[in-house]
């Protein structure tokens, strides 16, 4: 099973592949991966899907 934040960047990868560059790019430390997957839990357990929370991303990356 893919972690919720692979599953965000791979939504974002379809919708915008050239921002999916650079995300490839990003090099998270355990740390971070941690962090990131908690805040992506919380809106989850909050009812925003995966989609969602990619679709919100994308929307404050055109902004």
């Amino acid at each position: 099973m893919k972690s919720n934040i692979q599953q965000i960047f791979d939504h974002i990868e379809k919708s915008n592949p050239i921002h999916a560059k650079y995300l490839k790019k990003v090099n998270l430390n355990e740390e971070e991966k941690v962090e990131l997957e908690n805040l992506i839990r919380f809106y989850l357990n909050q009812g925003f899907s995966i989609n969602k929370q990619a679709n919100a991303y994308l929307l404050f990356l055109n902004d």
